[in-house]
C-alpha cells in the first residue's frame, strides 16, 4: 500500500468574522489496484452579525470518495459534498432560538450514492428562573438510489425547576415519516 497526502489550511478573522479553508490532495494506491486520488476543499465560517445574532455557513468538496486508507490522523478531513447555514438568535437570558439547514451529498464515484437535506428549528423561552419552555422542529430528507424518506419530528416541553437540583418537566413529541421506492411506507 502507497499513500499520499498534502493539506494546506487557512485561518484568519475579518471584523467579527472568522474563516477556516483547508484543501487536501489524497492517493492511495492498494497492491494490484489502480490508484484512487481525491481533492478535497472545506470553508467554514463563524460570524456575529450583531449583539444578538451571529451566523454560521460551511461546504465542502471532494473529487472522489478515496477509501479509508487514504485518511491520515491530523492531515486528512472527511471528504463529502455538503453546505449548511445557521442563524442563532440570543436576545438575553429569556430566550435562546436557532434556525439551521444542512445538506450533504456523497461525492462521485462513491460505492453508494445518496443525499440527505435537513432544517431544523429551537427556540427556548426562559419564563423564569424556575420555569423553561422548550421546542424544536426537524424536517429530514434522504434520497438513495433507490428510495427517498422524508420525516417530520416536532418536540414541545416544559421544565420545572421548584428547588436546587431537582428538575421537573413534561414533553409532548410528535413525528411522521414517509418512505417512496422499493418499499413505500407511512407512518406517524
Amino acid at each position: 500500500t502507497r499513500t499520499r497526502a498534502a493539506a494546506i489550511e487557512s485561518d484568519g478573522k475579518f471584523g467579527e468574522t472568522r474563516i477556516v479553508t483547508r484543501y487536501q490532495y489524497a492517493n492511495i494506491k492498494l497492491a494490484d489496484t489502480n490508484s484512487n486520488t481525491s481533492n478535497s476543499l472545506n470553508l467554514n465560517m463563524d460570524s456575529q452579525l450583531t449583539d444578538n445574532l451571529s451566523g454560521r455557513a460551511y461546504g465542502s468538496y471532494s473529487s472522489s470518495n478515496a477509501s479509508s486508507g487514504s485518511l491520515i490522523p491530523g492531515v486528512s478531513f472527511f471528504r463529502e459534498n455538503s453546505a449548511g447555514l445557521g442563524l442563532f438568535y440570543r436576545p438575553g437570558k429569556l430566550l435562546d432560538s436557532n434556525l439551521s439547514y444542512d445538506f450533504f451529498q456523497s461525492p462521485s464515484r462513491s460505492a453508494s450514492e445518496f443525499k440527505r437535506q435537513s432544517v431544523q428549528l429551537n427556540l427556548n423561552m426562559k419564563q423564569s428562573q424556575k420555569m423553561e419552555i422548550t421546542s424544536s422542529y426537524r424536517f429530514l430528507n434522504f434520497d438513495s438510489n433507490s428510495s427517498q424518506n422524508n420525516s417530520n419530528l416536532l418536540n414541545i416541553g416544559t421544565n420545572y425547576r421548584p428547588i436546587f437540583s431537582l428538575n421537573t418537566g413534561i414533553s409532548l413529541s410528535y413525528g411522521f415519516s414517509n418512505s417512496s421506492g422499493v418499499n413505500s411506507t407511512n407512518s406517524a
